[in-house]
């Protein structure tokens, strides 16, 4: 049985005549006769009573075209509403985060003044109402460089010093992360951000002397802010465009990168506006992660 049919059909018992029914949907009555003969035959009973050229439906023809008619009513309902889905899909991006991204909305208001028309939603992969969501992207964080299908290289970020922006070591030309030994630390719970500091702490010579930790890195530098010690961040996903009275120093003993990916999400197509948010990340982590790297 064919859609088509089901529409002819109601065409019939709309206009109860064969000739006006196949004038009012342009085919040959022919055919459309011919449309009826195979619908009736399939459902196994006669839906009209046939008096000359008058076609009356029977009890199962009425019966049947309530239904046809609710059927087709649910069909057209579902067509627009997944039509109107796909038009609200092209210009909202469901981005699970599960690295930190430096003061995002920053970042955010950067993307909507250059794209207004597209919504950048963001939240934790584990978040009960996120996962919800369909995702478009994943963003995450590596030590390795990766060449996995449907992961985008969105740029490469350097572990730097953060210190209180009126430590004596704020201004050294040539900093060395070794020069903090006697320094206090505040560290970020245990995590695999916060073993990459440790080692480089150990091959810097020391171990760490922790004051504080905390899980947020907004924590952290607001710590340090505070004057209470120092800690070591990255450039891209702490920092970004932060607002915080802090030093950062590039530590030329120890050096540290992690590479920032986003991993499409292969059970669905990859709209434009998650392409023109990807772009946007990838020339936004540049332009970040460069400035500190000529500091």
């Amino acid at each position: 049985m064919e859609l088509r049919q089901l529409q002819y059909f109601l065409a019939i018992a709309e206009c109860e005549n064969m000739t006006q029914a196949a004038k009012m949907i342009h085919i040959s009555q022919p055919s459309l006769s011919a449309n009826l003969r195979d619908l009736e035959q399939e459902l196994g009973f006669q839906l009209f009573n046939r008096m000359g050229k008058r076609l009356e439906l029977n009890d199962s023809g009425r019966y049947y075209a309530k239904r046809v008619q609710e059927a087709l009513g649910i069909l057209e309902e579902a067509q627009k509403t997944a039509c109107d889905n796909a038009h609200v899909r092209d210009r909202i991006v469901n981005c699970a985060v599960e690295i930190p991204v430096g003061h995002a909305g920053e970042l955010l208001r950067t993307f909507y003044d250059l794209y207004p028309d597209i919504l950048v939603r963001m939240g934790y992969p584990d978040s009960s109402t996120f996962s919800q969501q369909v995702i478009d992207i994943k963003l995450f964080g590596s030590p390795l460089k990766l060449e996995e299908d449907n992961t985008i290289l969105l740029g490469k970020e350097q572990y730097v010093a953060i210190l209180p922006s009126n430590h004596p070591l704020a201004n050294e030309e040539h900093f060395k992360l070794a020069m903090l030994r006697d320094e206090q630390f505040i560290l970020t719970n245990p995590s695999d951000l916060r073993n990459t500091v440790t080692e480089m702490c150990h091959e810097a010579g020391f171990e760490p002397n922790i004051v504080a930790e905390t899980q947020l890195y907004s924590e952290a530098l607001s710590l340090v802010e505070s004057g209470i010690g120092c800690t070591i961040g990255t450039t891209f996903t702490w920092l970004g465009h932060h607002h915080f009275n802090i030093a950062v120093k590039v530590c030329e003993d120890v050096q540290r990168y992690r590479y920032l990916y986003a991993n499409l999400n292969s059970d669905i197509e990859t709209t434009d506006a998650t392409k023109t948010f990807i772009d946007f990340l990838k020339s936004y982590s540049k332009e970040i992660t460069q400035s500190y790297e000529n500091t």
